[in-house]
């Protein structure tokens, strides 16, 4: 038995017709190398639909660089198309000052986002998310939460 459950990767970016950049690419041949080491366990892949000219999402070309490319059963491939921000640390195909500007802006974005907001409360992250990422608020994107936001009140001042 395996220690790891799951694999979950990350995409970055894709073309209009799904191929993969060289970060996606190279993040979806790592899990691959996991996966055929450990004898088959499930890849979660991720990545929203952000390309307008393409219905195609990011974890779908995921998915199909990984069965196609790689060898990973389409059984034990499963994809989420959200967008995802992650406070690490730039790869080695992100040198460019340009990438480490963008990268700092995502990080600095999910600082303002998420603060005040404590590590694995579930209930709070999604209401932040809901309420105050600009992906899923309608700032940037169409709002893809149905519910409006709760009015969330400062404990301290009733307010």
């Amino acid at each position: 038995m395996s220690a790891i459950d799951a694999i979950i990767v990350l995409g970055n970016l894709m073309s209009a017709e799904g191929r993969l950049n060289i970060e996606s690419s190279s993040r979806a041949a790592y899990a691959a190398g996991i996966y055929h080491q450990l004898g088959g366990v499930p890849i979660i892949t991720c990545g929203w639909r952000y390309r307008s000219d393409t219905s195609l999402s990011l974890a779908q070309a995921m998915q199909n660089c990984l069965h196609h490319t790689h060898g990973v059963a389409t059984s034990l491939v499963f994809g989420h198309a959200f967008h995802l921000y992650f406070d690490s640390t730039p790869s080695s195909h992100s040198d460019s000052q340009t990438s480490k500007s963008k990268e700092e802006a995502s990080r600095q974005s999910f600082r303002q986002t998420f603060q005040g907001v404590p590590p694995g409360d579930d209930a709070k992250i999604f209401t932040r998310l809901q309420c105050k990422h600009p992906y899923y608020n309608g700032a940037v994107h169409p709002k893809i939460f149905p519910k409006a936001c709760p009015i969330i009140r400062n404990p301290l001042t009733r307010k």
